[in-house]
C-alpha cells in the first residue's frame, strides 16, 4: 500500500512522504544487485585514460582518481537523471525514460566539456528556478590550472547554458569537489571548494604545515551575494577572512554537526602527509580548525568520506576512506605510510596522528567520536575512493558501500625499488626516464571487486560482496545512489575507469517484498535553498529513530538523489517525523 501526503512544516519547509508497507511474498534467487547492460539502458559511457610518453603517472599521480557520478531530475518527470565526469572523454548526461531505459541528452544539451579534464559534479538548484543545476569541477595534470570550473544552469527545455564567470564561480584551481550549504545561515547557499592540485613533492616530503592561505592547494570559501541587478547571486571568494587557510590535497568533504551548536562544520579529508581537517562554524562568517580536539586520530591517506547514522541513535557518524589491501598478501608487497622516525617528525610539525586504513568515527552527540573501524570490520577495502551510506536491503539500518582500484600499482614495493635505482652509472636524464616508464608500462592495475557491507545492528558490519553481487574486479571511483525505477529500494550507479559505467539495479522488491517497507522524503524548501540542504530529517518509529541530513554532495566527486531514502524493516507505522 502507497500513500503520498504533502505537508508543510518548520517555517515553509514542505515534504512530499512515499510510505510503502509490503505483503509478504517470494524469496528470490540470486544477488542482490544485478549489473544492467548497456544495450538496456543507453548508458554507454566510458572513462578511458590513454596515457603515453609525454602524460602518465610519473607526470601527474592523479591520473586515476576518475571521474563522478550526479544524479538530479533535470526534465523534471519524476525520475532520477544522470550526469557521468570525464577525464580524457567527455562528460555526459542522460535522461531517464523509466524501466532503466535512458537518453543520452549530451550533444543537444550544450554541456560540452571537451578538453577538460573534469572531477566532482554538484547537482544544486542555483539560481532558485526549481530546476536542477550542474557545477563539475576541472583540474588536470598541469601546476596551475587554466580551465576554470563550469557552471551550468538549467534552462527548461533541456537545454543548459554555461555561466561560472557571471555567477563569480569560474574558480582556476584543481578542483575536486564543490559543496553547497548556508554556512552563515542567511537563507541562501555558499560553496566550499575542495582542492586537491596534482602531484608535488611537497605532498610527501615532511616540511612544516602552511596555515596563511598561501599554499596552491588551499580550499575556498565562496559567500553567495545575490545581486539584485543580475537578478542572481554572485559569489565571493571570503577564504582567508572565514579562517579556510590550511593547505591539503583535498579528496572528500563533508558536512556534520560536530559540536552540536546547529550551525554546520565542514570536514576535510586530505590526501598524502597534509592531514584531513575540521572547520568549526564560529557563527559568526568564520571557521577554526580543530579536527585534533574531535578526532584521535584520522587515516592518512584520506579518499572520500561520508556521513551518516549508523547505529539509530540519532546521532551523525563519518566514515573515511584510505588504501589498505584486506588480503595479507598484497599489505606485504606493498610500500606503505611514514616509518617511525618520519611518523615523530610528522607529529612535530602537527600534521596529527595519521594512519593508513579506513575509519568510522562513531559520533555520541556531544562533541566526542569514538573511532571503530576496525572493531566494525570496514578498515580495510584496498585503494578506495567513494564511500556511501545507505539502506540497501531496507531492514532500517544503513549499510556502507566502497568503490576501489587504481590504473597502476605503483605502490608495489619491487616497483619502488626498481624507481630509487633506476638511475645505472652514466645514465642520461632521459635514458633513466625511459626506463622508469617501460617499467611503469609493465605494472598491472589495482583492479578490485568494490565492497558492499551489511550492517548488522550492533556497530559492525558484514561483507557482502558476494552475496550482493559485486564480485567483478574493476577500477571504480565515483558512485551515488538513487531509486532510479521507483520500485522503493535504492539502485547503484558507479563511474569505472577504461571500462562502462554500472548502473546495478537492486533487486530487493522482487526478491523479498516483506523486507521491502521504507518511506522516502522529498524536501521542499524556502527561496535560495529550494532542496532544503542542511536539514536533518528524524523518522521515530517503534522506539526507534532513524536520521538523515539532506546533503547530496557525498562520497567522492559525486552527488546522490536529494530523495531521502528510509528502510523501515518490519516497522509497519511511523509515529513521527521532524524537521530541523
Amino acid at each position: 500500500m502507497m500513500s503520498i501526503h504533502k505537508i508543510n512544516i518548520l517555517g515553509g519547509v514542505a515534504l512530499l512522504l512515499g510510505l510503502c508497507g509490503c505483503q509478504s511474498g517470494q524469496q528470490g534467487t540470486g544477488a542482490l544487485f544485478q549489473v544492467l547492460d548497456a544495450a538496456q539502458t543507453g548508458i554507454d559511457f566510458e572513462n578511458t585514460i590513454v596515457p603515453d610518453d609525454t602524460f602518465n603517472l610519473m607526470d601527474f599521480e592523479y591520473l586515476y582518481n576518475g571521474g563522478g557520478v550526479g544524479v538530479g531530475d533535470f526534465d523534471q518527470n519524476g525520475l532520477p537523471d544522470l550526469v557521468f565526469t570525464g577525464n580524457q572523454v567527455k562528460s555526459r548526461i542522460y535522461l531517464n525514460k523509466g524501466n532503466f531505459e535512458f537518453e543520452d541528452l549530451t550533444d543537444a544539451s550544450g554541456l560540452n566539456t571537451e578538453g577538460l579534464w573534469c572531477t566532482g559534479v554538484s547537482v544544486v538548484d542555483i539560481n532558485s528556478d526549481g530546476l536542477d543545476d550542474l557545477y563539475i569541477c576541472v583540474g588536470g595534470p598541469i601546476n596551475e590550472s587554466i580551465y576554470p570550473n563550469r557552471l551550468y544552469i538549467n534552462q527548461g527545455d533541456n537545454t543548459f547554458l554555461e555561466a561560472a564567470e557571471a555567477y563569480g564561480l569560474a574558480d582556476p584551481s584543481q578542483s575536486n569537489q564543490a559543496v553547497f550549504f548556508d554556512y552563515d545561515r542567511d537563507g541562501d547557499l555558499d560553496v566550499y571548494l575542495l582542492n586537491g592540485g596534482g602531484f608535488e613533492k611537497s605532498a610527501v616530503t615532511i616540511r612544516p604545515m602552511l596555515t596563511n592561505g598561501s599554499g596552491r592547494n588551499t580550499d575556498r570559501l565562496y559567500r553567495n551575494d545575490f545581486d539584485p541587478a543580475l537578478g542572481h547571486a554572485v559569489y565571493t571568494n571570503v577564504s582567508r577572512e572565514a579562517g579556510i587557510t590550511i593547505e591539503g590535497f583535498g579528496l572528500g568533504a563533508s558536512l556534520l554537526d560536530a559540536n552540536a551548536d546547529g550551525w554546520p562544520d565542514i570536514y576535510v579529508g586530505n590526501d598524502y602527509l597534509s592531514r584531513d581537517l575540521l572547520y568549526l562554524n564560529n557563527q559568526d562568517g568564520t571557521f577554526t580548525e580543530a579536527a585534533e580536539a574531535y578526532f584521535g586520530h584520522t587515516s592518512h591517506f584520506s579518499m572520500g568520506n561520508s556521513v551518516g547514522d549508523i547505529n539509530n541513535d540519532g546521532y551523525l557518524d563519518l566514515f573515511t576512506l584510505d588504501m589498505l589491501p584486506e588480503s595479507y598478501y598484497r599489505r606485504k608487497l606493498m610500500f606503505g605510510p611514514s616509518q617511525y622516525d618520519k611518523f615523530q617528525r610528522a607529529l612535530q610539525y602537527g600534521y596529527g596522528h595519521q594512519y593508513m586504513r579506513n575509519m568510522l568515527h562513531l559520533s555520541n552527540g556531544q562533541g566526542q567520536y569514538a573511532e571503530i573501524g576496525q572493531l566494525a570490520g570496514v578498515d580495510r577495502t584496498d585503494w578506495s575512493w567513494a564511500p556511501l551510506i545507505a539502506d540497501l536491503d531496507n531492514d532500517g539500518f544503513q549499510d556502507l558501500f566502497v568503490t576501489n582500484g587504481y590504473g597502476k600499482d605503483i605502490t608495489d614495493l619491487d616497483f619502488v625499488k626498481f624507481r630509487k635505482n633506476a638511475a645505472a652509472p652514466f645514465s642520461s636524464p632521459d635514458e633513466v626516464e625511459q626506463r622508469v616508464l617501460k617499467s611503469l608500462e609493465e605494472q598491472p592495475a589495482i583492479s578490485q571487486p568494490n565492497y558492499a557491507y551489511k550492517n548488522n545492528g550492533d556497530h559492525t558490519f558484514a561483507n557482502k560482496i558476494k552475496d550482493w553481487g559485486f564480485e567483478a574486479p574493476t577500477i571504480s571511483n565515483g558512485a551515488a545512489y538513487a531509486d532510479l525505477d521507483q520500485d522503493g529500494d535504492l539502485d547503484l550507479i558507479i563511474n569505472n575507469i577504461d571500462q562502462a559505467a554500472f548502473i546495478y539495479r537492486n533487486t530487493l522488491m522482487e526478491r523479498d517484498t516483506a523486507a521491502g517497507r521504507y518511506l522516502q522524503v522529498l524536501l521542499s524548501g524556502p527561496e535560495g535553498n529550494e532542496k532544503g540542504i542542511g536539514a536533518t530529517v528524524k523518522v521515530y518509529a517503534s522506539e526507534q529513530v532513524f536520521t538523515r541530513l539532506q546533503q547530496p554532495v557525498s562520497g567522492f566527486q559525486s552527488t546522490v538523489t536529494d530523495v531521502l531514502h528510509f528502510g523501515l524493516g518490519p516497522i509497519e507505522k511511523v509515529d513521527s517525523l521532524t524537521v530541523a
